[in-house]
C-alpha cells in the first residue's frame, strides 16, 4: 500500500527524466554498431546517423543526408528542450 500510494507517485519524474535521457543517448548512438557490424546482416542495426552517414558518403546523395540532419537535430532539440523542461520544474 505504502509503494502504491507513496513511493511510485514520488518517481514518476525520475522516471520520466530517465526515459528521456536514455533516449537521447540511444539517439546519439553511432561508432559502436558501425565497428561491430557495420549496419549488420540486412541493416538490422543500422543506425539514424549510420543511415545518414551512408547516404551522404557512400551513395553522395549530400542534400538527402544534410535535410535528414535537419530533421534529426530537430527531434534531438525536441528531446532536450522536454529533459530541461522536466528538470527546471518545480513541485
Amino acid at each position: 500500500r505504502k509503494l502504491i500510494h507513496i513511493i511510485l507517485p514520488n518517481l514518476t519524474e525520475t522516471h520520466i527524466i530517465a526515459g528521456i535521457w536514455t533516449m537521447l543517448q540511444l539517439l546519439k548512438l553511432f561508432d559502436t554498431p558501425l565497428v561491430l557490424t557495420g549496419g549488420g546482416p540486412a541493416d538490422a542495426t543500422l543506425t539514424m546517423y549510420m543511415y545518414i552517414y551512408k547516404s551522404a558518403f557512400n551513395n553522395f546523395d549530400m542534400g538527402y543526408a544534410s535535410a535528414m540532419s535537419f530533421v534529426f537535430t530537430i527531434i534531438i532539440m525536441v528531446f532536450a528542450l522536454a529533459n530541461m523542461k522536466l528538470n527546471s520544474r518545480k513541485d
